[in-house]
């Protein structure tokens, strides 16, 4: 990310690192310091936080947080992958650093629950929502067994 401070240019990014997750599907009513509790039992805790609407001013149901360690993110993975939180069923995935950019943090992101368990055809989903805009692409989530997720 680019700034002006004091006229001089400079350039912004965070480190990179491979401890760091996206959890999605939180209700949208969940608080940063919620966020942060249901995190922190996993590890130690470099940063996280939730994406909040700049219109509403509510949390947009996902947010990032890396880790000290690995081994505490991947333990926090499989820990949150699948589980219910309220009437949400949580979804945690990997994330990359080089992809968090403003405009991408603040996505377009569109997350389709309830979906029949055994529903695979994410080309179907693409043609369903093309009639009103063509999404860039379309991802169901599995499981750890590559069973369908279910959203």
């Amino acid at each position: 990310h680019q700034f002006v401070v004091r006229g001089k240019e400079i350039t912004v990014q965070m480190q990179p690192t491979d401890a760091l997750l996206c959890i999605v599907n939180l209700p949208t009513s969940y608080t940063l310091k919620q966020f942060e509790d249901l995190v922190r039992v996993y590890g130690s805790i470099e940063r996280c936080f939730l994406i909040f609407s700049e219109v509403t001013g509510h949390s947009k149901g996902y947010g990032f947080v890396e880790y000290m360690k690995k081994d505490s993110a991947a333990k926090a993975r499989m820990e949150l992958l699948g589980k219910q939180l309220e009437e949400c069923q949580l979804y945690a995935q990997w994330a990359d650093i080089n992809q968090l950019t403003a405009d991408r943090i603040h996505s377009k992101c569109l997350c389709i629950d309830k979906l029949p368990k055994d529903y695979t055809d994410s080309e179907e989903l693409t043609h369903i929502f093309s009639s009103m805009y063509k999404p860039v692409f379309c991802q169901l989530a599995q499981e750890e067994d590559s069973h369908a997720g279910g959203f």
